[in-house]
């Protein structure tokens, strides 16, 4: 595998690039990131989803699958694998545990009965998980929830130190 990552931002504090899982989202703010890295030779793209948007009603659980149905069709007619990534801990302090694990855990439940399957290389279920201080502990429950669901490859990823800063 070799590619990128393509993040969502939210829209606050945010120029005119963003990337929205909520009610503009567009395909084409994926479309133009993913074309590009099939143009540089990639074949693989980690894609970071936002529970967020689904906690605060922004749009509802199958709204969210469907966007990414449509991203992973796109994905998978271009021949990009995916890295999936359900959630990004960024919103630990702004999203219950309980909202999060039925999130990600349905989301990964529709993904799997997709035609694009073939095309999940792994979900990371927990987006830099230690580096924001999310605990393991809820980890393991979100983890748990997702095995249910799938056998595919699952971790939690986790890059430098611990976060040192506090929650506000």
């Amino acid at each position: 595998m070799y590619g990128a990552m393509i993040f969502p931002h939210h829209s606050k504090g945010l120029g005119a690039e963003q990337i929205e899982w909520n009610a503009n989202f567009q395909l084409r703010h994926f479309t133009d990131r993913l074309d590009y890295l099939k143009a540089m030779g990639a074949n693989c793209a980690k894609i970071l989803g936002e529970v967020w948007y689904v906690h605060h009603r922004h749009v509802t659980l199958a709204d969210y699958c469907a966007q990414w149905d449509q991203v992973m069709a796109y994905a998978k007619s271009i021949g990009l694998y995916v890295y999936v990534c359900p959630f990004t801990p960024l919103t630990l302090w702004d999203v219950p545990l309980d909202s999060v694990v039925s999130t990600v855990s349905g989301l990964i439940a529709h993904m799997e009965a997709q035609s694009y399957a073939d095309y999940i290389t792994c979900y990371d279920i927990a987006e830099e998980a230690r580096t924001f201080g999310f605990p393991a502990a809820e980890v393991g429950l979100i983890y748990n929830a997702c095995r249910k669901h799938t056998a595919r490859a699952m971790c939690a990823s986790w890059s430098g130190a611990p976060a040192g800063y506090d929650t506000h």
